[in-house]
């Protein structure tokens, strides 16, 4: 992970958020993923859009049944992204070993899932998040949203066993550093572009991190 942190960071002191996955898909050492694909739409019924039904099942991504493939190719999932992005989740950055294994496999575990999940994560190395914050944020605020973020992405059961990366963009005048440490422990630390704070937070495996305590109660 310590590469991985050393070419996020670097890459943060060159262009700060916004680029990121720019400079960093020129790295030698991994492949890096804006907006990748983790989990799919289920089922039809879950589609509101009458034409958006339509249009899927024009293009092979719903069958008969009314449920979509277990197995898709690039331009498959690229479609989803084009024309029905509300259906698809993404992780912000996914840094990748090497390319992605085509077809991917997607799977419910329940006839009445909301979503297919992937199945497969022995290419990736780490899931990269970022969030931005205002000085209208809290230490509170700031650990509400990370746990948010991670229990979702412990929702898709196979990224428990891959790298997690948690970047927060937040204004210098916010100390957040109780929380990073409360979840992260030592792998945390802050770069600075523009005058903005990059706190970075990083864990081995997303299943390492401990959840059952938290910074601030709630209430």
């Amino acid at each position: 992970m310590q590469q991985v942190i050393h070419e996020i960071e670097e890459g943060i002191k060159k262009v700060g958020f916004k680029s990121l996955c720019e400079i960093l898909s020129k790295s030698p050492a991994f492949i890096w993923e804006e907006a990748y694909p983790i989990a799919v739409v289920h089922s039809q019924d879950r589609i509101k859009e009458k034409e958006l039904v339509s249009l899927l099942k024009e293009h092979d991504l719903l069958n008969e049944e009314g449920f979509t493939p277990t197995s898709y190719s690039q331009d498959q999932l690229d479609f989803f992204v084009e024309n029905a992005p509300q259906y698809l989740q993404t992780a912000t950055i996914m840094c990748l070993k090497k390319a992605t294994p085509y077809p991917q496999d997607f799977n419910s575990k329940f006839p009445k899932d909301y979503w297919k999940k992937m199945q497969e994560v022995e290419h990736v190395k780490s899931v990269v998040e970022l969030s931005s914050f205002t000085d209208k944020d809290t230490k509170c605020s700031v650990e509400f949203a990370l746990r948010e973020v991670m229990r979702k992405r412990k929702e898709v059961n196979v990224l428990k066993k891959a790298g997690y990366v948690w970047i927060a963009k937040i204004p210098k005048d916010i100390m957040i550093d109780e929380v990073m440490k409360h979840y992260f422990l030592e792998n945390y630390t802050v770069v600075y572009h523009d005058s903005i704070a990059y706190h970075i937070g990083w864990n081995e495996t997303l299943k390492g991190i401990n959840m059952r305590y938290f910074v601030c109660p709630p209430r």
